[in-house]
């Protein structure tokens, strides 16, 4: 998780502030996933940042967005 956020850090992805009174503050999780080899042995990880807003959607508009996500990786 540190490399990650280094990574974004370096690129600038994010600038922390104080959140003013009229603002909204969006929560956000770290989701892992480890991928394995044919032989199941954990050949890569991989880590992301996730928007805990998604979890206000109904289920059908999460999995097609969801999708059309895991078809850019």
């Amino acid at each position: 998780m540190a490399d990650e956020i280094q990574v974004m850090n370096d690129r600038q992805a994010w600038k922390l502030m104080s959140a003013s009174k009229n603002s909204k503050v969006i929560g956000c999780r770290w989701v892992y996933t480890l991928k394995k080899d044919e032989k199941d042995v954990i050949c890569r990880c991989k880590a992301r940042v996730e928007n805990l807003e998604l979890t206000c959607c109904s289920d059908s508009d999460f999995a097609s967005n969801r999708e059309s996500l895991d078809r850019r990786e």
